[in-house]
């Protein structure tokens, strides 16, 4: 499947998810999990709606070694919006990569 374990379980009772007090921080001291563009604009995680939006016809993110390891750029982790784009020139754009699921999905 390729997906983190936030995508899929991060918001879920008794995870620490996106509420954990350890998470490491970036060179920026933003939480892992808020990431910033090249452009400056920053992301935190949101829901992928499967019931209201067309996030399953938006295109797989890439999930080879050179996007990867240019992701966590030597252990910054703070290129995922500029390296994991979808595969669909549409949706491009959309920061994919910060999205998560809930129960409800």
């Amino acid at each position: 499947e390729n997906r983190s374990f936030d995508h899929a379980f991060g918001t879920l009772r008794g995870v620490r998810g996106f509420n954990d007090p350890r998470a490491i921080r970036q060179p920026n001291r933003n939480k892992v999990w808020f990431q910033t563009q090249k452009s400056g604009e920053t992301f935190a995680p949101f829901r992928l709606d499967i019931k209201d939006s067309k996030v399953t016809w938006m295109g797989c993110l890439p999930h080879n070694w050179t996007d990867q390891t240019d992701a966590r750029n030597k252990g910054k982790m703070n290129r995922w919006l500029d390296v994991k784009h979808s595969g669909f020139k549409e949706f491009a754009d959309l920061p994919l990569t910060m999205g998560h699921y809930t129960r409800e999905d």
